[in-house]
This record gives C-alpha cells, structure tokens and sequence, in this order.
C-alpha cells in the first residue's frame, strides 16, 4: 500500500462522489495499493437519521456501511478509472465489545486483479481501539468508465466537521 496522492476529502464528495451530509462519513484516506485500500471513517448517530429516543445506537450504521461502498467506488476511480456500483455482498459480521460511535478505520482487500470489472472485496472496520467492528466479506461489484459521469452529482459541499461551528446535517 502507498500514500494516497490524490483528493483531499473535500475534493473526492464534489467531484467523484455523490453524496449529502448524511452519507459523508468518510474523512481521510490513508492509502491505496493494486489490491487495497485504507481510510478513515466516522460513525453516524441514529438521530441523524430517524427521529429515536435519546441514547440508541445503531446496530448496523447505514452512514459506515455506506462509507465502505463509497471507498470502492473511490478505488476504482483510482487504480481503474472506472466507477463501480456494488451488486451484492456474502455476509457481514459483527463482533461484540467493539465501540460503534466516533471514528473507526476501514481496511480493504481488492481479491480481483487491479483490471478486472468484476470485483470480489472484504471489508473490516477498526474501532478507534483497534478492534474489529465488522468483517464484510464477498462484497461484489462491476466497474466501468462509463459510471464516471455519475461523479459529483450532489453540490451542496461537504459538511462541516463534527462539532464546527454551524454544523448542519438535514440534507441527504
């Protein structure tokens, strides 16, 4: 794996991603190789989402989740220039005793060859202990060039970072 070289997080949501505030869970990439990639991500709060009681927590965080298939569109973009939609995935794991609330780390092995469209990922997510979260495994996809056009289609900037001045998140 090298430094990522490309985007600041800023750049990536405006230009190769799509998505609100909501969804924008990711803050950093840390690297990428032919076969892998790690970022840094942050958890959502369920109140974000739905209107709950005070206290919850999510058993499986769709901001995360999201996140995670948000970095293979980013390494596709990156080491293919192509984009990819996921199309299924075997299973997802949850381990017990982990934290789900702040920020995490997500470790990614690309199975495929760098070239091929047809991707096979595993997917594990850090808490900021260093413990493991969840375990995706037979997360499937297909990359192409022709899905680059759907980059950057949400323009209302990034949100702001957790706990800045003016922090709004009720757009998707």
């Amino acid at each position: 794996t090298g430094p990522w070289d490309g985007p600041g997080m800023a750049g990536l949501y405006a230009r190769w991603l799509s998505h609100g505030p909501r969804f924008q869970t990711l803050t950093g990439i840390r690297g990428i190789g032919p076969n892998n990639l790690c970022a840094d991500i942050v958890a959502s709060r369920p109140e974000e989402f739905v209107p709950v009681a005070p206290g919850t927590a999510w058993t499986l965080d769709p901001g995360v989740f999201d996140g995670i298939l948000q970095l293979i569109w980013i390494w596709t973009r990156r080491v293919q220039d192509a984009s990819a939609l996921p199309l299924s995935l075997k299973s997802i794991r949850r381990f017990a005793g982990a934290d789900m609330s702040g920020p995490m780390t997500v470790d990614m092995t690309f199975k495929s060859a760098a070239d091929d469209p047809e991707l096979d990922v595993e997917a594990t997510l850090y808490d900021a202990a260093g413990r493991p979260v969840w375990l995706i495994e037979g997360i499937r996809g297909w990359s192409q060039r022709n899905l680059n056009r759907l980059s950057g289609g949400w323009q209302g900037g990034v949100r702001p970072a957790a706990g800045a001045a003016g922090s709004s998140r009720t757009e998707a």
